[in-house]
C-alpha cells in the first residue's frame, strides 16, 4: 500500500483499472463456471431425462396399442384385417424394439439399467408369446388363441404394464430430482453471482474512496496553503512528509520552494527598500543643502550679472574712451611723425655739431700735445 502512494497518477489510475478488469474477469469465470454447471443440469434433463421418460411414455403406449390389436387379432375377424393386424404387430414389435435400444443411451442409473433389463426380457417373452399366439391363429385354433391371449397373455401384459409403470416412475423421481436440484442450483448461482457482484462493487468502491483520498487531500492541503499565501502569510510551513511522491506531491514540492523563494524575495525587497529609503532621506537632506546653495549661488548670480551690467556699461565707456583716445592717438601720431621728422633733422645737426666738436677736441688735444 505504501508503495502504491507513492506511484504517480498515472500508474495509480493504470493499476486501478487492472485490479477492477481482474476483478470483472473472476466475476465472469464463476459465473461463467456455474452458468456452465446450471446448463449441465438443463442439457442433462433435456438430453436425458426427458427423452428416455418419453421414450418410455411412447413404449407404454406402443404396448397398449399392441395389446389392443392382438385381442382384436383374436376376435371376430377376416382374413384381410388379420393381414392387416399381423403386419401392424409386426410394426409395432420393430418400433418397440427400437424404443428398448434407443433407451440404453438414457438410462445411466443401476436402478434403471435393471429396470431396463427386466423390461427388455419381459419384452423377448411377449414377443415370444406372440409368435405362440400367431401360431395357434395360423393354424386356425381361434379357441386356443383367446384362451392363450386371456391366460397367459394377461399376465405377461401385466407385468410389463408393470416394469413400464416402475421405470416410468424411477423416470419422473429422476426428472423432479433434476429440476430441483437445477432449481437449486439456479438460485444459488444467483445468490453467488449477486455476493459476488456486491463484493466485487465494494472493492471497486472503497478503491475508488481510497485513490480520491490520495489526490483529495494533498489538493486540499495546496488550497489551504494557497489560501495562506494570497492572505500574505509566507511563514507557515508545508507539511511535505504526508505528502506522496507522485505529481501531486511533486507540485507541492515546488508550491513550497515557490513559497520559501517568494519569501526570501519579499525579505530582499523590504531590505531594499529599508536602504532605498535611508538613502531617499539622505537625497532629501542633500537636496536640502543643494537647494540653500543653490539660492545663494542664484543670488550671487544676481549679484554678479549686476556686476556684469555695470561692468558692460564701464566697458562700453572705456571703449568710446578708448576710441576717441584712439583718434587722439592717431592725430597725436601724424603729429608725432612730423616731430620725428622735425627731431631727425635736429639730431642730424646735433650730429654734425657733435663732428665738429669732436675735431675741434681732437684740435684742442693735438695742440694741448704739441703745447707740452
Amino acid at each position: 500500500m505504501m508503495g502504491f502512494r507513492h506511484l504517480s497518477i498515472g500508474r495509480k489510475l493504470g493499476v486501478s483499472f487492472g485490479i477492477i478488469g481482474l476483478l470483472v474477469v473472476v466475476l465472469g469465470g464463476v459465473s461463467g463456471y456455474l452458468l456452465q454447471r446450471l446448463n449441465a443440469h438443463v442439457e442433462y434433463i433435456t438430453g436425458n431425462v426427458e427423452p428416455s421418460l418419453v421414450n418410455i411414455l411412447r413404449m407404454d403406449v406402443l404396448v397398449s396399442d399392441f395389446r389392443q390389436i392382438q385381442l382384436r387379432q383374436s376376435g371376430f375377424a377376416t382374413s384381410e384385417e388379420k393381414i392387416q393386424f399381423q403386419n401392424a404387430l409386426k410394426q409395432y414389435s420393430a418400433q418397440i424394439r427400437q424404443v428398448l435400444q434407443t433407451s440404453q443411451q438414457w438410462l445411466t442409473l443401476p436402478q434403471e439399467q435393471a429396470l431396463q433389463t427386466k423390461l427388455t426380457e419381459q419384452w423377448h417373452q411377449y414377443e415370444a408369446f406372440q409368435q405362440q399366439f400367431q401360431s395357434l391363429l395360423d393354424e386356425g385354433s381361434t379357441a386356443d388363441a383367446k384362451d392363450l391371449i386371456v391366460e397367459e397373455g394377461l399376465p405377461k401384459y401385466q407385468q410389463l404394464k408393470s416394469s413400464l409403470s416402475a421405470l416410468e416412475a424411477a423416470l419422473n423421481d429422476k426428472s423432479v430430482n433434476t429440476s430441483k436440484a437445477a432449481t437449486t442450483l439456479f438460485h444459488a448461482s444467483i445468490w453467488q453471482i449477486s455476493t459476488l457482484i456486491g463484493l466485487v462493487l465494494l472493492l471497486v468502491l472503497l478503491g475508488a474512496l481510497g485513490l480520491g483520498a490520495q489526490i483529495r487531500k494533498p489538493l486540499h492541503s495546496l488550497l489551504q496553503q494557497a489560501k495562506r499565501i494570497a492572505a500574505g502569510d509566507l511563514t507557515h510551513p508545508m507539511n511535505l512528509s504526508q505528502l506522496n511522491r507522485d505529481e501531486i506531491g511533486t507540485l507541492a514540492h515546488a508550491f513550497a520552494d515557490m513559497q520559501q523563494n517568494l519569501h526570501q524575495l519579499i525579505e530582499q525587497v523590504a531590505m531594499t527598500v529599508s536602504h532605498m529609503s535611508e538613502q531617499v532621506e539622505t537625497g532629501q537632506h542633500v537636496a536640502k543643502n543643494s537647494a540653500s546653495s543653490i539660492s545663494t549661488q542664484e543670488q550671487e548670480l544676481t549679484y554678479l550679472a549686476t556686476a556684469m551690467n555695470e561692468m558692460t556699461s564701464t566697458v562700453a565707456d572705456v571703449a568710446r574712451s578708448t576710441i576717441h583716445a584712439a583718434q587722439e592717438a592717431q592725430h597725436a601720431a601724424t603729429e608725432a611723425s612730423n616731430g620725428g621728422q622735425v627731431v631727425a633733422r635736429t639730431i642730424k645737426a646735433i650730429q654734425l655739431v657733435a663732428d665738429d666738436v669732436e675735431q675741434t677736441t681732437a684740435l684742442i688735444t693735438s695742440l694741448a700735445q704739441d703745447s707740452s
